[in-house]
């Protein structure tokens, strides 16, 4: 790995971590104007972000996806970049201190893992690799975004029924949350369709197969099926609340399991390249 990698990964961490206490301290705080203020801060970490990207794959030669370090780098930053234009199109900063320390989690983990630059393995020298992986990812970010507003719905349903909030600490409405996550998952599900549509046909050129049922095209579709039955008890039977929130946090671990857990265990085309 190259030292300007490494300098701009260390950089990176650090701007979300910082992003991240400061968020906290001025929501328990109260201090509306100054979280406002901080919550900018994350296109300067997105910046930090993408110029370590951009180093990495001039660094390896290729698009970062090629193993567990940079396909942590490159979800790390599609979720924060899609928090920083949601935010920014909302004008709403109350999610940053909680999408930050996920950022600051993913980057971790790669710092952790084997960062070595190498060449693509043969399997993944395919033009499907820019289409897949991209769309996958995106759709994996704005499920994560669903699950921290889902997680913020329940913590602000906790802090009204006891009456026992922190007295300065202000989170939306519950009504906000529930729109907000429904509006992620409807941008996430679309994307994940065509995620699956492509790795099918990405399949058919490596194995002769659309649909192999090994267990990463297995646990895509139950983590498909999870997510349109939500929204299609949210568009069909005006379901809302607690219920709905309650599949987002299933869907979630569903997609953890879909990411990462299936990765490391598999020994398809995924677990090549992942592990």
């Amino acid at each position: 790995m190259g030292q300007a990698v490494i300098i701009l990964l260390v950089a990176t961490i650090a701007a979300y971590l910082i992003l991240s206490i400061t968020l906290g301290a001025a929501a328990l705080w109260g201090r509306e104007a100054l979280k406002r203020a901080l919550a900018r801060g994350i296109w300067l970490a997105v910046a930090l972000h993408t110029a370590l990207l951009i180093a990495r794959w001039v660094d390896s030669g290729h698009f970062p996806a090629a193993n567990t370090f940079e396909t942590m780098m490159l979800f790390s930053w599609i979720l924060a970049a899609a928090y920083a234009i949601m935010q920014t199109v909302f004008q709403n900063y109350s999610l940053g201190m909680f999408v930050s320390p996920l950022a600051v989690l993913g980057l971790s983990f790669a710092f952790f893992t084997t960062n070595k630059a190498s060449g693509l393995v043969p399997i993944l020298k395919s033009k499907w690799l820019y289409f897949h992986v991209p769309f996958a990812f995106t759709a994996y970010a704005f499920f994560t975004l669903a699950f921290v507003s889902a997680l913020a719905y329940f913590l602000k349903e906790y802090f009204l029924k006891v009456k026992r909030a922190p007295s300065r600490l202000k989170l939306p409405a519950l009504d906000w949350l529930d729109t907000m996550s429904y509006r992620f998952v409807s941008m996430g599900f679309p994307l994940l369709t065509i995620a699956i549509v492509t790795g099918a046909i990405w399949s058919m050129n490596v194995d002769d197969a659309f649909w192999l049922w090994n267990p990463k095209q297995t646990w895509s579709f139950i983590l498909w099926v999870v997510y349109g039955v939500y929204l299609h008890t949210r568009a069909v039977r005006g379901m809302r609340g607690r219920g709905t929130n309650i599949v987002l946090i299933l869907g979630f671990v569903v997609m953890l399991i879909t990411f990462l857990g299936v990765n490391f265990l598999s020994k398809d085309m995924h677990g090549t390249f992942f592990n």
